[in-house]
């Protein structure tokens, strides 16, 4: 694992502060494999029933993307002429009958972690030649409910806090999946030279839902008053990341001696995918007890909201560098 806090002329210049470089293993020194299995018990979360959720795909077992992603008449559509109308009714009808009618959260207590790695390596000859394989698995699922109060405070002239006008009472659960796959394969044409060939994939994906109960507040400092001003949000999101990449990579010896002259090279090609297929959002207001939920009086924003975004990005990275001492 090679750390770097700045910049370096054989890495990408698109990282912010400095990068982490992972060399991979190349022949195993003796056959092994290894494997772990295990799971987790977290008190905030594990079998709580208050856990926020609502009923969906989840994270599926590998993503459920697939699941989720937007039927064509709906990514290919073009957007309204007038925007201030919006879509026609026609559209709207058709929209709401292909993508699910889930608009809120609900509450389910959630499994325990859990999480399982397994790796193997071999070592053998590939036409006489030393060379060796190391294949390895990770995958990972994960649970967490946060509960807490946020403020929204209005402060005096020296800085200090008068009164808070508003409390937001805020439930969260979060699903997050994790996978990958590692393979590696390598030989030696002759001693201290290598070739390399590296494949790898990873995936994740979150799933997240989340209550929110905003209640604007009087003086005294924090006091709820019966009749205070309560609404409420819901989100419902999921967001998938996929990425996978191939790599060639070579250590060739030119000269002989104590200090031979040296060539290493690399190449790679790399694909990553960020797909968020149907965000949702609702705002309502509600009674403070939160037994009644209805319409506000002034809708500055659609009170059902859904969005969608895809990013897409390719990459070719190509290394070159010879190492030689020129004197001692």
């Amino acid at each position: 694992l090679e750390t770097s806090k700045t910049f370096t002329p054989d890495l990408s210049g698109e990282a912010t502060g400095g990068s982490v470089n992972i060399v991979t293993k190349s022949i195993p020194e003796k056959d092994f494999f290894k494997m772990k299995l295990g799971t987790g018990y977290e008190t905030q979360t594990t079998g709580n029933k208050d856990f926020v959720t609502y009923n969906g795909p989840g994270t599926g077992v590998w993503g459920s993307y697939n699941n989720r992603k937007l039927p064509g008449f709906i990514r290919n559509a073009a957007l309204p002429s007038n925007v201030s109308r919006g879509a026609d009714q026609v559209f709207r009808d058709e929209v709401n009958q292909a993508l699910p009618l889930t608009m809120g959260t609900s509450r389910k207590a959630p499994s325990p972690d859990f999480g399982a790695e397994w790796t193997y390596g071999k070592q053998g000859k590939f036409f006489g030649k030393p060379a060796g394989v190391l294949l390895g698995v990770d995958y990972r699922k994960r649970y967490r409910y946060d509960d807490g109060l946020e403020g929204r405070y209005q402060f005096a002239v020296d800085g200090t806090p008068v009164q808070a006008n508003r409390r937001t009472q805020v439930n969260r659960g979060v699903a997050s999946m994790r996978g990958s796959i590692l393979a590696v394969a390598a030989i030696e044409p002759k001693p201290e030279n290598e070739i390399k060939v590296t494949f790898f994939a990873n995936r994740t994906a979150e799933d997240a839902a989340s209550f929110r109960v905003n209640r604007d507040d009087v003086p005294p400092f924090g006091e709820i008053r019966p009749d205070a001003d309560t609404s409420v949000r819901e989100a419902l999101t999921y967001t998938e990341r996929r990425l996978w990449a191939i790599q060639g990579a070579g250590r060739h010896t030119l000269s002989e001696g104590e200090d031979p002259a040296v060539v290493t090279w690399s190449g790679s090609y790399n694909e990553s995918q960020q797909f968020e297929p149907d965000h949702r959002f609702v705002n309502s207001d509600a009674s403070p007890d939160l037994t009644r939920f209805f319409p506000p009086p002034v809708v500055p924003v659609p009170l059902f909201r859904r969005y969608w975004r895809e990013l897409f990005d390719t990459r070719w990275n190509l290394a070159l560098n010879f190492e030689d001492v020129l004197f001692k």
